[in-house]
Formats: structure tokens, sequence, C-alpha cells
């Protein structure tokens, strides 16, 4: 256990509460950085899970989401990355809690309704989202997903065995494998909230992605690489912690949300859960 900070006689230990931030902006656990030091994101909750390793490793595809292409935005063009990330869960075993950190940057925001945050918890075990806020949508494959499935797991070998959202394959030479989930048929506006949530079991890493619509064209906006994670792993991201491609056109414009395969051959993801900050 780390020592707390202003203890008497003690070092205040880099990453922990009330603690100096870490020199990339980044603490341990959940804890957000603030102003150079950590602090708990009361307004969000704890990121926290449990848990094991999945079976397989996730993947993309646009679905109802259309592809323009792969976008990169987070991984650049030498490989992906996994700046910005604090794991507060350690080992595939016993699941594990990612954060990407920074200011929320919210001051200011009217009060958001707790019931407009989720898109989708699976409660109904299909692919249709919850019809709130003018949200209207479903889940569908990534272009180069070989299999994807609504509902229960597709087998046993996946240690969470809730409704979720599933991709499952093997490709090397894929362009676009995963998960996408359209949000509305014209643009619907992330810019209310401060970032998203995603509770999912993977061995790959990930990617999640924005995808904005201008008229037919599309841009995107894409987080830092994310770590595989076993049964009820979390992973939470501000919005200011993607990085837009140059045209990306702004979350105000958004009409999907994407969880797209960072890793090459075997992949599998199971999505559980999906929801949005204040």
């Amino acid at each position: 256990m780390h020592g707390s900070a202003g203890s008497a006689g003690s070092a205040c230990t880099t990453g922990d509460e009330e603690c100096v931030c870490y020199p990339n902006a980044t603490c341990n656990g959940a804890l957000l950085c603030v102003s150079s030091v950590c602090v708990r994101a009361t307004s969000t909750g704890d990121a926290g899970s449990a848990g094991t390793s999945a079976a397989a490793n996730a993947a993309g595809s646009d679905g109802e989401p259309a592809q323009g292409g792969t976008a990169n935005g987070g991984d650049g063009n030498g490989g992906v990355g996994n700046a910005g990330w604090s794991d507060g869960g350690g080992s595939l075993d016993g699941g594990s809690s990612n954060s990407i950190g920074g200011a929320l940057g919210i001051g200011g925001k009217p009060s958001i309704d707790p019931k407009l945050l989720l898109i989708d918890g699976f409660g109904d075990c299909d692919e249709k989202i919850e019809p709130l806020d003018g949200r209207d949508g479903s889940w569908a494959p990534l272009s180069g997903t070989k299999e994807f499935k609504v509902g229960k797991p597709p087998n046993s070998s996946w240690l969470n065995q809730t409704c979720g959202v599933w991709a499952t394959g093997s490709c090397s030479s894929c362009s676009e494998m995963g998960l996408g989930v359209s949000l509305s048929s014209q643009s619907y506006d992330l810019s209310k909230f401060s970032g998203m949530r995603v509770t999912y079991e993977s061995t790959s890493t990930i990617m999640l992605r924005i995808r904005a619509k201008n008229n037919e064209s599309h841009s995107y906006a894409t987080t830092a690489a994310i770590p595989p994670g076993g049964p009820e792993s979390v992973a939470t991201v501000l919005f200011d912690k993607f990085a837009p491609n140059p045209n990306f056109d702004g979350i105000d414009k958004a009409d999907a949300i994407q969880i797209i395969i960072a890793d090459s051959g075997l992949y599998g993801i199971g999505v559980h859960k999906l929801e949005l900050l204040p």
C-alpha cells in the first residue's frame, strides 16, 4: 500500500491521491491528474472491476457505422502506443481498471440526468441501444470482423457469461476489426459529456474511436492503446484525450462509437456496457 499524502514524516508517493502526478499527467488506479495533483473523479465514480482473462481477442467493424478506411489518431504510423494509461488492476486474472486522465474541463456545464448516461447495458440482450436523449442506434461489426454476435457469449470460454456484444476471429491482414454502435442516423452531440466508459473482456489491445458525420463524409478521433482485460474490466477515457484526425468535425457531430482491435492475428472481444461520463 502506498503511503498517504501529508502523513507526518513520510514522502508523498508520485501518482497517489493528493500527490503529484506522473510526468505524463497520469496517476495510479482511477485517479485523475488535475492541476498536476492526483485526485478522485468523484463526479464519475471509480472505474473498478474484478475477474479473469478472456479466451480470445477483440475486434472492430463499422456495421451500421460505415468505414472510411483505417483511422489512426492514437497510434500514429510507428505502431500502437500505451501513453497516458494508468492500470489500476494489474494482472488479467484480477481484472483491470484503466483510465486516461487529465483535467475534466467541465466547469459551467449544466447538470446531466444520470439516466441519460447509459448507451447500452444489454439488459434486453439485443443489438439496439437504449433510446435516450435522441439516441437511436444499434451494434454492428466492423468490416474485417469474422464473427459477430449480440446476446450471450459465443461459447463457454468467456469468463463473463452475461449478455453483451462479441467480435471474434483471426486475421493478419484485415484493416478494420472490432465493433461499432451507431448513435443516430444524422449526428449526436457528445460535447455535453466529459468522456465515456466501457466494460469489456479482451486479450487484445483495443482503442476507442469516435466517428463524426458531416453530410455524407466521416472523420475520426481515437484514443491511445487500451490494454487487454479480464471479465468486467473497465476503461474510462475523457474526450479531451482522444486524438482527432486533421479533418475531424468534432464530438458534437458524432454518429458512432467504435471499439477497434489494435493487434493482428487471433482476436476476440466482449463488451458488456457502454456509458457516458457527466
